[in-house]
C-alpha cells in the first residue's frame, strides 16, 4: 500500500519510535515492553554487581531513578 501526499511517497515502516514508546505495523507494544525489560535487566545487573560496595540507601535511590527513568 502506498500513501501519496503532495506528490511524495510515504514511506512505510515496521515499526517507530513515537513519544519514546515503539510502536510496530500491527500497533504492539511488543517492541516496546521489550525494549523497557532490556533496559531494567542491565540495570538490574549493575545493582548486582556493586551489592558490596554501595550502601542499600544508596541502592535504593539508584532503583528509584531506574524506574522513574523507564517509566517517563
Amino acid at each position: 500500500m502506498h500513501i501519496v501526499i503532495n506528490d511524495t511517497v510515504i514511506e512505510q515502516k515496521s515499526e517507530i519510535t513515537l513519544v519514546g514508546v515503539n510502536l510496530d505495523d500491527r500497533l504492539s507494544f511488543s517492541s516496546h515492553v521489550r525494549n523497557v525489560c532490556r533496559k531494567a535487566s542491565c540495570q538490574t545487573g549493575v545493582l548486582i554487581r556493586l551489592h558490596n560496595l554501595i550502601p542499600t540507601s544508596a541502592k535504593l535511590l539508584i532503583v528509584k531513578f531506574a524506574i522513574d527513568y523507564l517509566i517517563s
